[in-house]
């Protein structure tokens, strides 16, 4: 043996040395801080992901009646939002067709029909007997489908039967 030294000992290795603290203290601030900005940067992507606004547009309640004057339908569409946003209705489509581009069909209020959340707003089909959306012709029998397309792009619909 070489003075006395054991056989295994960290010198015996070949000059192997510890690392200092100062160097140690370094590197463990240096992984700390690394582990700190990745738990920051998740938290803000849960915090932007759970945060968000809500665009939600809800048929309350949808009635179909025949008008006073027997010569057609009143659709009622109660809608309310229910989301964290304002709602803009820009557009109502009659069975894929804009309710302009029907013969027969008249809309009260017209579109953009705002809503805040919260807000309730009442929006009226005058649907005229024999009226023509796309190609179908609207009569007792035949089912509706009313499509609410708002501004930011979303589309909300329901389906009526008239009576």
């Amino acid at each position: 043996m070489d003075g006395g030294r054991a056989a295994g000992s960290s010198h015996a290795m070949g000059g192997m040395r510890a690392v200092s603290p100062v160097v140690s203290t370094v590197i463990l601030t240096l992984v700390a801080v690394a582990v700190a900005v990745g738990i920051a940067f998740w938290l803000a992507g849960f915090v932007s992901l759970t945060g968000s606004a809500v665009e939600r547009l809800e048929f309350g309640a949808v009635q179909v009646a025949p008008r006073a004057a027997g010569d057609g339908w009143d659709v009622t569409l109660q809608l309310g939002n229910l989301g964290t946003v304002a709602v803009t209705v820009d557009s109502v489509l009659i069975n894929g067709v804009h309710y302009y581009d029907c013969k027969g069909v008249f809309l009260s209020p017209q579109p953009s029909i705002a809503l805040n959340p919260g807000e309730r707003v009442v929006l009226t089909l005058h649907l005229m007997k024999g009226a023509g959306c796309g190609g179908s012709t609207l009569s007792s029998g035949v089912a509706v489908e009313v499509k609410l397309h708002t501004s930011s792009g979303r589309e909300y619909s329901c389906i009526v039967k008239l009576p």
